[in-house]
């Protein structure tokens, strides 16, 4: 049975659930960390990702290295309610990062004919500003290579208590969720 002392005239879904900011912040870096390590290990361990192990490849291996890492009910609960949203989204930037048919995929029209150099450049713009703080991100979890202990601890000093590095400071807002 789940402990959560609910504070129901909360704003927001962690206050809700009796989170401070700092759990707020570990559990979304928990979140973040294990999307992306199962991944990214698989690529440095597999030049076939179809030889990689399923925990190493799918949303459920993806869950398994998220769940160890909550440290109360109510970030388990935070967790499992944001982990669909927080993976896909993750998982999808990171696969764009890595592939270059799917990039040429978005600088095509609907007619599959390459768009104009203008379109074109807009598109690559803006999909590298989208792009960019999940590849910041992704070197953070690969530096860490498996170890959420050091990920938590770089992003703390590199990020956080790092004001100039604002477009990962946005991915870590607290005051939202």
């Amino acid at each position: 049975m789940l402990t959560i002392n609910f504070n129901h005239s909360a704003k927001n879904l962690s206050n809700s659930l009796g989170m401070t900011k700092d759990e707020l912040m570990y559990a979304k870096l928990a979140l973040m960390f294990s999307s992306l390590s199962p991944k990214i290990l698989a690529t440095q361990l597999f030049d076939n990702q179809d030889e990689a192990p399923e925990s190493m490849t799918t949303l459920s291996g993806c869950l398994e290295t998220l769940m160890p890492l909550m440290k109360t009910d109510s970030m388990t609960v935070f967790a499992l309610l944001h982990f669909n949203e927080i993976t896909e989204n993750l998982l999808g930037a990171f696969a764009y990062i890595n592939d270059k048919d799917k990039i040429k995929e978005i600088l095509t029209n609907e007619d599959g004919e390459e768009e104009n150099e203008m379109i074109k450049a807009l598109k690559k713009l803006a999909l590298e500003v989208k792009l960019t703080p999940v590849r910041m991100l992704s070197e953070y979890v690969r530096d860490a290579n498996g170890d959420f202990d050091k990920f938590y601890n770089d992003i703390k000093v590199k990020v956080l208590d790092n004001p100039d590095n604002a477009d990962l400071h946005k991915m870590f807002n607290t005051d939202e969720d």
